[in-house]
């Protein structure tokens, strides 16, 4: 109820039993938060399982009356790292970061609406001219 309270979240029996379910897995787990945009509490749980067995900690997503939350379940470093991967992947998702095997483009305002033709022969051009 504290971790609700604090977040600003409305009681809520499954994040009750999913809590109660990650602190006795483990003597020392504790359970702490990311928050993030609402929408992305949708996309992040197809991810969990990688940021899983990337990190060991457990994670959940919820919403509270502004925006999302992921629970974030497991011994302090585990949360640690799960909390990098969750921040790393939300950054990634915005274009604020590089992935480490990709690029981000920031495109001027005057060739946006050229995204589309550049989009569909990207791949193709990349093979020819590579990267630079």
């Amino acid at each position: 109820e504290k971790l609700l309270k604090k977040i600003g979240a409305d009681f809520n029996q499954q994040v009750q039993q999913w809590v109660e379910f990650t602190m006795l897995q483990q003597e020392g787990w504790k359970v702490d938060y990311v928050l993030v945009a609402r929408g992305l509490t949708d996309v992040l749980p197809n991810h969990f399982n990688l940021f899983m067995r990337q990190s060991g900690a457990r994670f959940m997503s919820m919403h509270s009356p502004t925006q999302g939350v992921v629970l974030i379940g497991g011994a302090p470093a585990m949360i640690k790292r799960g909390q990098d991967l969750v921040n790393n992947f939300v950054e990634e998702l915005n274009g604020d970061r590089a992935p480490a095997d990709g690029a981000v483009f920031i495109v001027p305002v005057q060739y946006q609406q050229k995204m589309p033709l550049i989009a569909n022969h990207f791949q193709s051009w990349m093979w020819t001219y590579g990267t630079q």
